[in-house]
């Protein structure tokens, strides 16, 4: 596919976009100087260096949505007029006039390249006041990313270059072209954008079109280039569809991308033993799998829930020797930066090319100019896609926002790949509310909010089991209460009321009647999230004897995990009672034993004088049960060298060259990889299957990390 961009900055992150001033009279919360240092364009001083994305006062003048004037009110960054009505961004001329800043080179503006983590200052140089970084027209309203650079491995402390591709498509346009042809040959309509520049940064859209239109292709498949200062215009491609079904779009282009591709696992998947040991007790807790078709979506969730976004953090965690293991688990805020490097690395532990990407983000009205500031500054992930590219995923936590109110969305507010809708999907900002979320007045945006009240039991006494006003809110690491527990912890108030009660023995219902949002200050602001209220349990039971089984786990191996039938232990039992009781259970393929199956295993319950006195029991069973985790392998291509003979080189071969297959199990690999002339080539895995001894297909039970052999004619 190609290389896609993922979204990962926390809650907080504004580009500008109609963001306005902070409540409060522009300032940020702490008395309007923003940790980082420099001068902020409002004039707050940064303490410790350079500003922050999202820092200082808000570019937009105006007030926050919800108080005040409305996103696109008020005055532009800088203090101008609002492009689109009355005088033109850039001295008031239509494009094709004088350059912005007059057609000098800009010595402002610039994104800063050193790739660390704890840079003080991520925007490098002074802008003219009241000048934009970029000015942008396009001809679609929505988010635009507008990408610079990307970087290579991970340091613990930052970022080195990476490496750009040696070889071009058709000798000029890079590998990042990939996604856009995907895209055009699936029959997606292109849109024009035009851009203004005040910095010597060259930044272009995702997801580019190949052809010769006004600005300059881009050979580097890493850092864009070209004339600073500058109007161009070019074609972009967005996409509202599954990308699996951009696969085998790419035409001619197939065997070139299965090149790319090779080295794209080479370049981008490094990973340190320390990180990635932290990483697999993510993956671990979360049970993500690599070949979950909407493993994209899930880890950047994960991300954006795992910390708060501040600007404010705490400046100690930049100074720790991997600021990726201390961003999540110890300090748990930060910015753009460090959810972006966070994001990165979970995606490579899983084996899944990714890279740290640098730009801008804002906000566009079809065919209106749209400035955007230096605190629009971003950092996102960029993650590849078999058959397609690169591919921009946004998982910027709560509170990031973009000037649309979307914060931590995909662009466009629709689903990952995989699970629905991409970057441009959906209904554009301030058309109501985007598809399956609702907005929080400051910006800050959920998936559909699940809530469920607790389920209760009790044992028989002749009184109900009233429903509580109680919401369940899962474990700390279920992704379906994710969206309530980012609500409360952030100090809002999700009040419900209930109905529902069960006295005799049986199981029934508890449901919501009325639900209300309450945000931090007392406001009601329920009618701005989509809800799903789902019932919980009222089960009421004999007596209850109360059994705890004990956790048994292993990696997969073919053969079924079981419960001997004294795997447990008895947590309460009345007085006097003895339990006859033999555990049964087993699971052989991946995934979790459920307790529930083991509700109907007969047990025996006899009082003091030996009497058996079962009807008057229940038999309640509770622990984690038997879990049975992937098999992890690496599959390597073969290599071959022979002299030219004007036939073509193929090996078709492949072997385990990580970890090892269950005994009896058997590979088969399609493998794309032929060479006739002189030079080397990518003998690249395309698909693997893996068959046990009675050709059952198996290949689900294993985690698969697939590598690329080489074909050589000398």
């Amino acid at each position: 596919i190609g290389w896609v961009m993922v979204e990962v900055t926390g809650s907080g992150f504004n580009d500008g976009t109609g963001g306005g001033e902070e409540p409060g009279g522009g300032e940020e919360p702490g008395g309007g100087e923003e940790p980082g240092g420099g001068e902020l364009p409002g004039g707050g001083e940064e303490p410790g260096g350079g500003e922050e994305p999202g820092g200082g006062e808000e570019p937009g003048g105006g007030e926050e949505p919800g108080g005040g004037e409305e996103p696109g009110g008020g005055e532009e960054p800088g203090g101008g007029e609002e492009p689109g009505g009355g005088e033109e961004p850039g001295g008031g001329e239509e494009p094709g006039g004088e350059e912005p800043g007059g057609g000098e080179e800009p010595d402002g503006g610039n994104l800063d390249m050193s790739g660390n983590l704890g840079a003080p200052e991520f925007i490098i140089g002074d802008l003219p006041e009241g000048s934009p970084v970029l000015e942008v027209k396009s001809d679609l309203s929505g988010p635009i990313y507008l990408r610079l650079t990307s970087f290579g491995d991970y340091t613990g402390k930052g970022w080195i270059p990476a490496t750009p591709y040696s070889k071009a498509l058709d000798g000029k346009f890079s590998y990042n072209y990939l996604t856009g042809l995907a895209m055009k040959n699936a029959g997606i309509a292109g849109s024009q954008v035009t851009i203004r520049s005040n910095t010597s940064d060259y930044l272009l859209p995702y997801y580019l079109g190949m052809g010769d239109y006004d600005y300059v292709i881009q050979e580097s498949d890493v850092l864009y280039e070209g004339q600073g200062a500058a109007e161009y215009s070019t074609y972009y491609y967005l996409y509202d569809g599954n990308y699996s079904d951009l696969v085998g779009m790419l035409g001619e282009y197939a065997d070139e991308e299965a090149d790319y591709y090779a080295f794209v696992r080479e370049a981008y998947t490094q990973i340190d033993e320390e990180t990635l040991a932290f990483m697999n007790g993510i993956i671990h807790e979360q049970r993500f799998q690599k070949n979950d078709p909407d493993i994209i979506r899930k880890i950047a969730e994960y991300i954006q829930g795992a910390a708060t976004y501040d600007l404010e953090y705490d400046r100690e965690m930049d100074a720790q020797s991997n600021i990726v293991i201390s961003f999540l688990r110890d300090y748990k805020t930060g910015i753009c930066q460090h959810y972006a490097a966070s994001a990165v690395m979970l995606y490579r532990a899983l084996g899944l090319p990714a890279r740290y990407t640098v730009g801008y983000v804002g906000n566009t009205e079809a065919g209106e100019w749209t400035a955007i500031g230096p605190m629009q500054a971003h950092a996102w992930v960029e993650v590849y896609l078999d058959g397609i590219g690169w591919v921009m995923v946004e998982v910027t936590g709560s509170g990031f926002n973009d000037g649309t109110g979307g914060g931590g969305e995909l662009p466009g507010g629709g689903e990952e790949p995989g699970g629905g809708e991409e970057p441009g999907g959906g209904e554009e900002p301030g058309g109501g509310e985007e598809p399956g979320g609702g907005e929080l007045p400051d910006g800050e945006a959920f998936g559909t909010i699940v809530l469920k009240p607790v389920d209760l039991d009790k044992a028989f006494d002749g009184t109900p089991l009233l429903a509580l006003p109680e919401l369940d809110l899962g474990t700390e690491y279920d992704p379906q209460f994710l969206p309530v527990r980012s609500l409360i912890e952030k100090g809002y108030q999700v009040v419900i009321t209930v109905t529902g009660s069960q006295t005799e023995i049986g199981i029934g219902q508890s449901v919501i009647q009325t639900v209300q949002i309450l945000d931090p200050q007392g406001n009601d602001v329920t009618e701005q999230f989509q809800i799903q209220c789902e019932p919980g349990l009222l089960e009421v039971t004999k007596t209850q004897i109360v059994i705890e089984v004990y956790s048994l786990q292993k990696y997969y191996d073919g053969t079924p995990l079981s419960y001997r039938a004294d795997d447990y232990w008895i947590v309460s039992i009345p007085a006097g009672l003895r339990l006859e009781f033999e555990l049964v259970g087993s699971r052989t393929e991946p995934g979790i034993l459920n307790l529930r199956e083991l509700s109907d295993l007969p047990f025996k319950v006899f009082d003091a004088l030996g009497n058996e006195v079962t009807e008057q029991y229940y038999l309640k069973i509770q622990g984690d049960g038997i879990e049975i985790d992937y098999r992890s392998i690496t599959v390597q291509a073969a290599s071959e060298t022979k002299e030219f003979d004007g036939t073509p080189l193929t090996n078709g071969n492949a072997y385990v060259s990580r970890g090892s297959l269950v005994e009896g199990h058997r590979l088969e690999v399609e493998i794309s990889g032929s060479i006739v002339d002189t030079g080397s080539v990518n003998n690249v895995i395309r698909e693997v299957r893996i068959l046990d001894e009675n050709d059952h297909d198996v290949t689900d039970c294993y985690l698969i990390d697939k590598k690329s052999g080489v074909l050589t004619v000398v």
